[in-house]
This record gives C-alpha cells, sequence and structure tokens, in this order.
C-alpha cells in the first residue's frame, strides 16, 4: 500500500489472508471497510479476538465503493470490480490477482518476498516455534522479522 493510505476496501471473498491482513491494519490505525456482511461479520469476530479496542473502531461496513486502494480476495466479481472509482489501486490478497478490466486503475501484483540466494532451507530460517494451521495466523510480526533478518526482501513488481 502507498504510505499514508489511512483507508482500504475489502472485496472478493474474504480468505484467511484477507482476514488477517485486515485485522492487522485495523489494530495500526487504517480503517478497514467491507460492502459485504459475510466479511464484516468474519472480521467482527476477528478483530475481537484480538483484543485491541483500536482494530475494533476501524471496521466498517458500507455501502459505498469510493475507496481509492482495494484489498482484492478470491472471487471478485465483475460487477464489484466495475465500482472501483478511477485511480483506484487493486492489491490482491491472494494467489490470483484479479483481472486487469478497467484500463483507469492500477492493478498491483500479489504481495510476495524473494528468498536469498544463501537460502538452503527454510525451516531452519524459520528460527520461530509458531506453526500455522487452520484459520490463524500465529505472531506475523515475529515471523516477518525473521524472514528479514536471514535476508528475504519483499518482492517489488513495477506496475505497467
Amino acid at each position: 500500500m502507498t504510505e499514508g493510505t489511512s483507508q482500504v476496501l475489502l472485496s472478493g471473498q474474504a480468505s484467511k489472508v484477507a482476514l488477517h491482513v485486515s485485522v492487522s491494519l485495523c489494530e495500526k490505525g487504517i480503517k478497514v471497510v467491507t460492502t459485504n456482511d459475510n466479511a464484516y461479520n468474519q472480521l467482527k469476530r476477528s478483530v475481537a479476538m484480538s483484543n485491541n479496542a483500536r482494530a475494533r473502531q476501524n471496521l466498517i461496513l458500507s455501502k459505498t465503493y469510493d475507496l481509492q486502494t482495494w484489498l482484492v480476495g478470491d472471487e471478485l466479481s465483475e460487477a464489484e470490480h466495475l465500482k472501483a472509482p478511477k485511480g483506484a489501486h487493486l492489491i490482491p490478497v491472494s494467489q490470483i490477482p484479479p483481472k486487469k478490466l478497467r484500463p483507469d486503475c492500477i492493478y498491483h501484483s500479489t504481495p510476495a518476498m524473494i528468498a536469498p540466494p544463501s537460502l538452503q532451507n527454510v525451516d531452519s530460517c524459520e528460527n520461530t516455534q509458531e506453526h500455522e494451521f487452520g484459520s490463524r495466523i500465529l505472531n506475523p510480526d515475529a515471523i516477518w522479522q525473521a524472514a528479514i533478518k536471514h535476508g528475504f526482501q519483499p518482492l517489488n513488481l513495477k506496475n505497467p
């Protein structure tokens, strides 16, 4: 996301990753807006489990699509896609980015990291006792810091 982003719209299906990213943004003071009742209820439960009062204040159910930054989950419908305002940034939070239907929007690649050339054993790089299972993502900040410490870098692809 661009620096200074204060609010995002979560669109498409709310996957494990989309929910976790949304809750993390809420905890950091960024407003997460969704127009989907199911996604809102899932987020509301996830935010409640985070025990972060600030996060609860940053979750919004809305009927409008006028935000400039969109987090795009799986199965973004064409109808919903066409509601993006001109110049909107569409950032995928799924393995497959949305189709580029709009020449007046900015499409980002799926966030990824580059492994360091010295990488030989991914498991030993983690240096944590965390193991993901089910719908939970445990201690992402520690895992992120361990990845950076061991030479992983965010993949930065230029937008066309």
